[in-house]
C-alpha cells in the first residue's frame, strides 16, 4: 500500500494515474451496441421486444417484459416467426392503428392472409 503525503489519500492497489480510464468515457458508450424499442411483440407474453444491432444488423432480442432473450435476428423471439404447421408463418406483428384504454397495446399480433402449402 502507498499512501499519498499531500491528501491523505490511501492508494490500495495502485497510484493514482493508473486508476484512470483508458479510454475517454464517451468512446466506451459509443462502442457498446444499444438496446432498441423494436416493433415487435414476444411469443411467450406478447411484452415488447428490446434489439441490439451492430453494423445495422440486429444480432440479439430480448423481451421487456418476461426477459425471454435470444440471439440473433428479432424474428427468433417475436410472434413473426413462429411457424404454423403448414400455413407457415401465420402471425405478424403490426402496430395498434387505435391505442386506446381497452387496447393500450402499441404492437399487435394478428393472423396473416396465408394458403397452406400443400
Amino acid at each position: 500500500m502507498k499512501a499519498s503525503t499531500e491528501t491523505g489519500q490511501l492508494w490500495l492497489f495502485s497510484d493514482a494515474a493508473l486508476c484512470a480510464p483508458l479510454l475517454p468515457a464517451r468512446a466506451i458508450v459509443a462502442s457498446r451496441p444499444k438496446w432498441e424499442v423494436s416493433d415487435h411483440a414476444c411469443r411467450c407474453c406478447f411484452g415488447r421486444i428490446l434489439v441490439r444491432t451492430r453494423r445495422d444488423k440486429v444480432v440479439e432480442a430480448r423481451c421487456a417484459e418476461c426477459d425471454a432473450h435470444r440471439f440473433g435476428p428479432v424474428d427468433k423471439l417475436c410472434c413473426c416467426g413462429v411457424e404454423v404447421g403448414a400455413l407457415g408463418r401465420a402471425l405478424e406483428c403490426v402496430p395498434n392503428p387505435e391505442v386506446s384504454v381497452e387496447a393500450p397495446q402499441k404492437i399487435m399480433v394478428r393472423e396473416r392472409w396465408v394458403l397452406p402449402t400443400p
